[in-house]
């Protein structure tokens, strides 16, 4: 993948450890007959680390002056964090720069916005079939294949009508 330009960076999943339910739990209240209810252990994977990741090469780049308009994808708020360390680096790089955020949202939902980013990018489903990833990268290296990429958004379309993916404007 990195001979096609692609930066993976992983991170082990961490397992902790909750507690499950399988029925609903009785409502609380001074009448309420007592009831048993079982709840079992379980372990809930978790990623740690890569939302940092993120955030320090879009620092790291706007400090490099790799970068005049970066857009974050992420629903995560966490990284709401970048545009007030960006705020506050802004005065090292003298070149206007953007910052702004995309988010997927239902077909129907009204527009997110995401506070301290210039602009927050809309992704519907039609939006996100056209830019969807299916390229298994789990493969091992020796037997994984680079995807022949559109150029551009007309190519991708031109694929989806083969495809008989729907797509609006």
């Amino acid at each position: 993948m990195s001979g096609v330009g692609v930066s993976a960076i992983t991170r082990q999943l961490r397992y902790h450890w909750d507690w499950g339910h399988q029925q609903d739990l009785p409502q609380p209240g001074p009448h309420v007959a007592p009831e048993t209810v079982t709840l079992a252990p379980y372990q809930r994977p978790q990623e740690k680390g890569i939302d940092l990741v993120l955030a320090l090469d879009v620092i790291e780049f706007f400090l490099d002056d790799i970068w005049d308009v970066a857009i974050i994808v992420s629903l995560d708020r966490d990284l709401c964090e970048i545009p007030t360390a960006i705020g506050h680096l802004r005065h090292l790089v003298r070149r206007e720069i953007r910052l702004e955020a995309a988010v997927p949202v239902a077909a129907d939902a009204k527009p997110k916005s995401l506070s301290g980013f210039s602009f927050t990018h809309q992704i519907r489903p039609d939006v996100f079939a056209l830019v969807r990833d299916d390229v298994d990268y789990t493969v091992p290296d020796d037997q994984w294949v680079a995807p022949t990429l559109p150029q551009n958004l007309a190519e991708r379309r031109v694929e989806m009508a083969q495809l008989r993916m729907p797509f609006s404007t």
